[in-house]
Protein backbone atom coordinates (compact mmCIF):
# COMPACT_ATOMS: atom_id res chain seq x y z
CA UNK A 1 0.00 0.00 0.00
CA UNK A 2 0.95 4.07 -0.82
CA UNK A 3 2.07 5.76 2.08
CA UNK A 4 -0.85 8.26 3.70
CA UNK A 5 0.14 11.42 4.64
CA UNK A 6 -2.32 12.76 7.44
CA UNK A 7 -1.77 16.92 8.06
CA UNK A 8 -1.65 17.89 11.48
CA UNK A 9 -4.88 20.01 11.42
CA UNK A 10 -6.79 17.34 10.14
CA UNK A 11 -5.06 15.30 12.94
CA UNK A 12 -6.49 17.46 15.38
CA UNK A 13 -10.08 17.74 14.08
CA UNK A 14 -10.33 14.47 12.82
CA UNK A 15 -7.86 12.42 15.95
CA UNK A 16 -7.75 9.11 17.27
CA UNK A 17 -9.13 8.48 20.67
CA UNK A 18 -7.32 10.54 23.47
CA UNK A 19 -4.26 9.23 25.14
CA UNK A 20 -4.51 8.55 28.72
CA UNK A 21 -2.44 10.65 31.35
CA UNK A 22 -0.22 7.52 32.00
CA UNK A 23 0.41 7.60 28.02
CA UNK A 24 3.86 9.55 26.68
CA UNK A 25 3.91 11.20 23.76
CA UNK A 26 7.13 9.43 21.62
CA UNK A 27 6.58 11.04 17.98
CA UNK A 28 8.54 14.35 17.93
CA UNK A 29 6.10 15.50 14.57
CA UNK A 30 2.79 15.39 17.47
CA UNK A 31 2.79 18.35 19.39
CA UNK A 32 -1.13 18.39 20.07
CA UNK A 33 0.36 17.82 23.96
CA UNK A 34 2.39 21.43 23.42
CA UNK A 35 -0.84 23.66 23.16
CA UNK A 36 0.78 25.43 26.35
CA UNK A 37 3.97 24.95 26.25
CA UNK A 38 6.85 26.81 25.25
CA UNK A 39 9.47 29.35 26.90
CA UNK A 40 8.60 30.03 30.93
CA UNK A 41 9.91 33.71 29.95
CA UNK A 42 7.30 33.75 27.49
CA UNK A 43 3.53 34.65 28.20
CA UNK A 44 1.43 31.25 27.21
CA UNK A 45 0.19 31.44 23.94
CA UNK A 46 -3.01 29.16 23.82
CA UNK A 47 -4.13 27.76 20.00
CA UNK A 48 -7.88 27.78 20.00
CA UNK A 49 -8.94 24.22 18.33
CA UNK A 50 -11.83 22.51 17.19
CA UNK A 51 -13.52 20.64 19.41
CA UNK A 52 -12.38 16.75 19.73
CA UNK A 53 -13.94 14.03 19.15
CA UNK A 54 -15.28 12.41 22.75
CA UNK A 55 -14.70 15.42 24.16
CA UNK A 56 -17.28 16.45 27.14
CA UNK A 57 -17.64 20.07 27.51
CA UNK A 58 -18.81 23.30 25.51
CA UNK A 59 -17.35 24.00 22.27
CA UNK A 60 -14.63 26.01 21.59
CA UNK A 61 -14.20 29.06 19.36
CA UNK A 62 -11.52 28.74 16.16
CA UNK A 63 -10.94 31.74 13.67
CA UNK A 64 -12.62 30.25 11.12
CA UNK A 65 -15.44 29.37 12.98
CA UNK A 66 -16.29 32.38 16.30
CA UNK A 67 -19.19 31.48 18.08
CA UNK A 68 -21.67 33.99 17.72
CA UNK A 69 -22.76 36.64 21.06
CA UNK A 70 -26.58 35.15 21.98
CA UNK A 71 -28.36 38.16 23.15
CA UNK A 72 -32.17 37.48 25.34
CA UNK A 73 -35.16 38.43 22.96
CA UNK A 74 -37.69 38.65 25.47
CA UNK A 75 -37.60 38.71 29.42
CA UNK A 76 -34.59 40.92 29.37
CA UNK A 77 -35.62 43.54 26.94
CA UNK A 78 -36.53 47.04 27.50
CA UNK A 79 -39.22 47.99 27.21
CA UNK A 80 -41.00 49.72 24.25
CA UNK A 81 -40.74 53.59 25.62
CA UNK A 82 -44.24 55.14 25.93
CA UNK A 83 -45.28 58.93 25.48
CA UNK A 84 -45.97 60.95 28.08
CA UNK A 85 -49.72 61.64 28.63
CA UNK A 86 -50.37 65.34 27.72
CA UNK A 87 -50.01 68.40 30.26
CA UNK A 88 -53.34 69.29 31.76
CA UNK A 89 -54.71 72.46 30.28
CA UNK A 90 -54.95 75.91 32.66
CA UNK A 91 -57.50 78.10 32.14
CA UNK A 92 -59.55 80.58 34.51
CA UNK A 93 -63.11 79.69 34.64
CA UNK A 94 -66.45 80.99 36.10
CA UNK A 95 -67.21 78.12 37.38
CA UNK A 96 -64.61 77.74 40.18
CA UNK A 97 -65.79 79.79 42.72
CA UNK A 98 -64.33 81.37 46.37
CA UNK A 99 -66.92 82.43 48.74
CA UNK A 100 -66.01 83.13 52.52
CA UNK A 101 -67.43 80.98 55.43
CA UNK A 102 -67.08 81.06 59.09
CA UNK A 103 -66.79 78.11 61.96
CA UNK A 104 -69.99 78.73 64.02
CA UNK A 105 -70.89 77.41 67.62
CA UNK A 106 -69.41 76.90 71.07
CA UNK A 107 -66.65 74.61 72.95
CA UNK A 108 -67.19 73.72 76.58
CA UNK A 109 -64.14 72.22 78.12
CA UNK A 110 -63.47 71.95 81.71
CA UNK A 111 -64.98 75.16 82.90
CA UNK A 112 -63.85 77.35 79.60
CA UNK A 113 -66.47 78.38 77.27
CA UNK A 114 -65.47 79.20 73.62
CA UNK A 115 -66.86 80.88 71.16
CA UNK A 116 -66.26 81.28 67.58
CA UNK A 117 -66.11 83.29 64.68
CA UNK A 118 -69.62 83.89 63.18
CA UNK A 119 -73.23 84.01 63.77
CA UNK A 120 -75.62 80.68 63.48
CA UNK A 121 -75.88 80.41 59.64
CA UNK A 122 -72.57 81.76 59.12
CA UNK A 123 -71.19 78.70 57.85
CA UNK A 124 -73.16 77.72 55.38
CA UNK A 125 -74.80 81.34 54.03
CA UNK A 126 -72.11 83.95 52.36
CA UNK A 127 -74.53 86.96 53.01
CA UNK A 128 -72.48 90.15 54.20
CA UNK A 129 -74.89 90.51 56.24
CA UNK A 130 -74.75 86.80 57.78
CA UNK A 131 -70.91 87.24 57.98
CA UNK A 132 -70.68 90.28 60.05
CA UNK A 133 -73.71 88.89 62.42
CA UNK A 134 -72.67 89.09 65.93
CA UNK A 135 -72.14 85.81 67.77
CA UNK A 136 -74.89 85.00 70.56
CA UNK A 137 -72.86 82.95 73.40
CA UNK A 138 -75.19 82.32 76.63
CA UNK A 139 -73.23 80.94 79.08
CA UNK A 140 -74.88 77.26 80.47
CA UNK A 141 -74.05 77.06 84.02
CA UNK A 142 -72.68 79.47 87.03
CA UNK A 143 -69.07 79.99 87.32
CA UNK A 144 -67.87 79.70 83.66
CA UNK A 145 -64.74 81.50 82.34
CA UNK A 146 -65.74 82.61 78.60
CA UNK A 147 -63.78 83.63 75.71
CA UNK A 148 -65.48 85.27 73.29
CA UNK A 149 -63.16 84.76 70.44
CA UNK A 150 -61.51 81.71 71.07
CA UNK A 151 -57.83 82.76 69.78
CA UNK A 152 -58.02 85.51 72.41
CA UNK A 153 -59.30 88.43 70.10
CA UNK A 154 -55.75 88.12 68.79
CA UNK A 155 -56.43 86.58 65.31
CA UNK A 156 -59.68 85.40 63.47
CA UNK A 157 -60.61 82.45 61.28
CA UNK A 158 -62.33 82.62 58.16
CA UNK A 159 -63.58 79.58 56.02
CA UNK A 160 -62.31 79.49 52.03
CA UNK A 161 -65.51 78.17 51.15
CA UNK A 162 -64.09 76.71 47.27
CA UNK A 163 -66.07 75.31 44.83
CA UNK A 164 -66.19 73.95 41.11
CA UNK A 165 -69.96 73.36 39.81
CA UNK A 166 -68.51 72.13 36.36
CA UNK A 167 -68.69 68.94 34.69
CA UNK A 168 -65.78 66.29 36.08
CA UNK A 169 -64.16 65.40 39.38
CA UNK A 170 -61.42 67.38 41.46
CA UNK A 171 -58.29 65.49 41.48
CA UNK A 172 -55.87 68.51 43.52
CA UNK A 173 -56.89 71.92 44.90
CA UNK A 174 -53.53 74.63 45.38
CA UNK A 175 -53.48 77.38 47.29
CA UNK A 176 -50.73 80.22 46.29
CA UNK A 177 -49.63 83.86 47.08
CA UNK A 178 -50.59 82.74 50.37
CA UNK A 179 -48.56 85.93 52.75
CA UNK A 180 -46.24 85.43 55.73
CA UNK A 181 -48.39 85.61 58.85
CA UNK A 182 -51.31 83.91 57.46
CA UNK A 183 -51.51 80.04 57.66
CA UNK A 184 -54.23 77.28 56.45
CA UNK A 185 -54.69 75.04 58.95
CA UNK A 186 -54.07 71.98 58.85
CA UNK A 187 -51.74 72.57 55.77
CA UNK A 188 -47.86 73.24 55.53
CA UNK A 189 -46.99 75.39 51.85
CA UNK A 190 -43.81 73.52 50.14
CA UNK A 191 -40.69 75.16 49.01
CA UNK A 192 -42.34 77.13 46.57
CA UNK A 193 -44.94 78.65 49.32
CA UNK A 194 -47.82 76.46 47.41
CA UNK A 195 -50.28 74.88 49.76
CA UNK A 196 -51.09 71.64 47.98
CA UNK A 197 -54.35 70.43 49.68
CA UNK A 198 -55.65 67.10 50.46
CA UNK A 199 -58.90 66.66 49.45
CA UNK A 200 -60.34 64.00 51.76
CA UNK A 201 -59.26 66.55 54.84
CA UNK A 202 -61.43 69.66 53.77
CA UNK A 203 -63.73 68.72 51.38
CA UNK A 204 -67.51 69.05 52.37
CA UNK A 205 -68.95 65.72 52.48
CA UNK A 206 -67.75 62.45 51.20
CA UNK A 207 -67.86 63.25 47.61
CA UNK A 208 -68.32 66.29 45.39
CA UNK A 209 -66.44 69.43 44.52
CA UNK A 210 -66.66 71.75 47.55
CA UNK A 211 -63.89 72.15 50.73
CA UNK A 212 -63.94 74.29 53.04
CA UNK A 213 -60.52 75.45 53.99
CA UNK A 214 -59.69 77.72 56.98
CA UNK A 215 -57.45 80.47 57.01
CA UNK A 216 -56.11 82.29 60.20
CA UNK A 217 -54.80 86.23 59.77
CA UNK A 218 -54.24 88.57 62.52
CA UNK A 219 -56.21 91.43 63.88
CA UNK A 220 -55.97 95.14 63.83
CA UNK A 221 -56.89 98.08 65.91
CA UNK A 222 -59.64 100.14 63.61
CA UNK A 223 -57.78 103.10 61.86
CA UNK A 224 -60.88 105.34 59.95
CA UNK A 225 -58.34 106.78 58.26
CA UNK A 226 -57.03 104.05 56.47
CA UNK A 227 -59.45 100.92 56.88
CA UNK A 228 -57.73 98.53 54.30
CA UNK A 229 -54.76 97.18 56.67
CA UNK A 230 -53.38 94.58 54.20
CA UNK A 231 -54.37 92.92 50.34
CA UNK A 232 -52.52 90.53 48.11
CA UNK A 233 -53.77 88.15 45.63
CA UNK A 234 -54.44 84.39 45.96
CA UNK A 235 -54.16 82.29 43.42
CA UNK A 236 -56.63 78.80 43.75
CA UNK A 237 -56.13 76.51 41.22
CA UNK A 238 -58.69 73.13 41.19
CA UNK A 239 -57.14 70.05 39.07
CA UNK A 240 -60.52 68.56 37.18
CA UNK A 241 -60.78 65.63 35.00
CA UNK A 242 -63.53 63.83 34.38
CA UNK A 243 -64.51 61.80 30.09
CA UNK A 244 -62.22 64.22 28.38
CA UNK A 245 -58.27 65.88 29.06
CA UNK A 246 -57.74 66.57 32.75
CA UNK A 247 -57.57 71.01 32.98
CA UNK A 248 -56.69 73.39 35.92
CA UNK A 249 -58.77 75.56 36.32
CA UNK A 250 -57.16 78.63 38.32
CA UNK A 251 -58.60 81.63 39.26
CA UNK A 252 -56.89 85.16 41.10
CA UNK A 253 -58.56 86.59 43.61
CA UNK A 254 -57.77 89.74 45.75
CA UNK A 255 -57.82 89.39 49.24
CA UNK A 256 -58.64 92.40 51.62
CA UNK A 257 -58.27 92.93 55.45
CA UNK A 258 -60.65 95.67 56.60
CA UNK A 259 -62.23 97.53 59.03
CA UNK A 260 -65.61 95.87 59.22
CA UNK A 261 -68.55 96.70 61.23
CA UNK A 262 -71.34 96.83 58.60
CA UNK A 263 -72.66 94.18 55.86
CA UNK A 264 -71.42 97.33 53.64
CA UNK A 265 -67.88 96.91 54.74
CA UNK A 266 -67.53 93.70 53.95
CA UNK A 267 -69.64 93.26 50.67
CA UNK A 268 -67.92 92.22 47.45
CA UNK A 269 -70.79 94.88 45.59
CA UNK A 270 -68.53 97.70 47.59
CA UNK A 271 -65.46 96.24 46.18
CA UNK A 272 -65.91 94.33 42.99
CA UNK A 273 -65.81 90.91 41.50
CA UNK A 274 -63.07 88.03 42.92
CA UNK A 275 -62.60 90.09 46.06
CA UNK A 276 -62.52 88.48 49.54
CA UNK A 277 -62.98 91.34 52.45
CA UNK A 278 -61.41 90.03 55.85
CA UNK A 279 -62.40 91.39 58.81
CA UNK A 280 -59.65 93.73 60.56
CA UNK A 281 -61.56 93.61 63.90
CA UNK A 282 -63.16 90.06 63.43
CA UNK A 283 -66.97 89.93 64.63
CA UNK A 284 -68.76 91.33 67.77
CA UNK A 285 -70.50 89.02 70.34
CA UNK A 286 -74.13 88.83 72.26
CA UNK A 287 -72.71 87.64 75.99
CA UNK A 288 -75.25 86.33 78.31
CA UNK A 289 -73.95 85.77 82.00
CA UNK A 290 -75.28 83.07 84.21
CA UNK A 291 -74.25 84.29 86.99
CA UNK A 292 -70.36 83.95 88.97
CA UNK A 293 -69.07 83.90 85.44
CA UNK A 294 -65.92 85.85 84.03
CA UNK A 295 -66.11 87.19 80.43
CA UNK A 296 -64.07 88.12 77.92
CA UNK A 297 -65.50 89.87 74.42
CA UNK A 298 -63.53 90.09 70.81
CA UNK A 299 -61.68 92.83 69.18
CA UNK A 300 -64.93 94.41 67.72
CA UNK A 301 -68.06 95.55 69.31
CA UNK A 302 -69.37 93.43 71.96
CA UNK A 303 -72.59 93.40 74.19
CA UNK A 304 -72.58 91.92 77.36
CA UNK A 305 -75.85 91.32 79.63
CA UNK A 306 -75.21 90.51 82.92
CA UNK A 307 -77.12 88.80 85.46
CA UNK A 308 -77.33 87.21 88.87
CA UNK A 309 -73.92 86.97 91.51
CA UNK A 310 -70.78 88.59 90.74
CA UNK A 311 -69.59 87.86 87.58
CA UNK A 312 -66.09 89.64 85.62
CA UNK A 313 -67.02 91.50 82.70
CA UNK A 314 -63.82 92.92 79.98
CA UNK A 315 -65.41 93.93 76.81
CA UNK A 316 -61.79 93.66 75.90
CA UNK A 317 -61.16 95.98 72.46
CA UNK A 318 -64.07 98.07 70.75
CA UNK A 319 -67.06 99.80 71.97
CA UNK A 320 -69.02 97.49 73.97
CA UNK A 321 -72.18 97.87 75.89
CA UNK A 322 -73.15 96.26 79.00
CA UNK A 323 -77.07 95.78 79.57
CA UNK A 324 -78.20 94.81 82.45
CA UNK A 325 -82.08 94.65 81.47
CA UNK A 326 -82.11 90.73 82.22
CA UNK A 327 -80.98 90.73 85.44
CA UNK A 328 -84.47 91.39 86.85
CA UNK A 329 -83.83 94.36 88.91
CA UNK A 330 -82.65 97.85 89.55
CA UNK A 331 -78.89 97.82 89.51
CA UNK A 332 -76.33 100.11 90.68
CA UNK A 333 -72.73 101.08 88.37
CA UNK A 334 -70.45 103.36 90.08
CA UNK A 335 -67.94 105.06 87.85
CA UNK A 336 -66.66 107.33 90.16
CA UNK A 337 -63.82 107.34 93.25
CA UNK A 338 -64.85 103.98 94.17
CA UNK A 339 -63.31 101.89 91.08
CA UNK A 340 -61.34 98.44 90.55
CA UNK A 341 -58.37 99.11 89.22
CA UNK A 342 -59.50 97.72 86.13
CA UNK A 343 -62.01 100.15 85.84
CA UNK A 344 -65.59 100.89 87.21
CA UNK A 345 -67.71 98.68 89.73
CA UNK A 346 -71.53 97.56 89.78
CA UNK A 347 -72.46 97.35 93.05
CA UNK A 348 -74.25 94.31 94.78
CA UNK A 349 -75.59 93.15 98.09
CA UNK A 350 -72.33 90.92 98.29
CA UNK A 351 -69.64 93.26 97.36
CA UNK A 352 -68.62 94.79 93.87
CA UNK A 353 -68.78 93.36 89.77
CA UNK A 354 -65.37 94.66 88.30
CA UNK A 355 -66.18 96.14 84.40
CA UNK A 356 -63.49 97.32 82.45
CA UNK A 357 -63.33 97.73 78.17
CA UNK A 358 -66.90 98.75 78.60
CA UNK A 359 -68.42 101.78 77.57
CA UNK A 360 -71.10 103.65 80.46
CA UNK A 361 -73.30 106.41 79.73
CA UNK A 362 -75.28 107.82 82.50
CA UNK A 363 -79.01 108.24 82.20
CA UNK A 364 -80.51 111.66 81.72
Amino acid sequence: MGEVKIDTVDRVAHSAPQRSPQQKNTNPQDDSDQTDKGDPAQPSQSRLTAPVEGQVGPAKPTPEHPIAEITPQHAFDTPPSRAAPPAPQVTSSSNLLVELLARTGTTLNNGLLLGSYGADGADTNAIAAKQIAPQVIVSPSQGLIVQANALGGQSFIKILHVTFSGAGNAYSLSLQGVPAGYTIEGATPNAQGVYELDLAKYRVGTTGNSFDVPIQFSLYDPNAAQPIHDTFTLQVAMGVSGSGPATIYKNPYTVVVHDAKTASDISTAQTGNNVLVLPAQGIGYQITAAGHDTITGGRNDDTIYGAGGENVFDGALGSNTLDYTKAGGAETIDAGAERSPAGPVRRTAAGTEPLSGLHLERAA
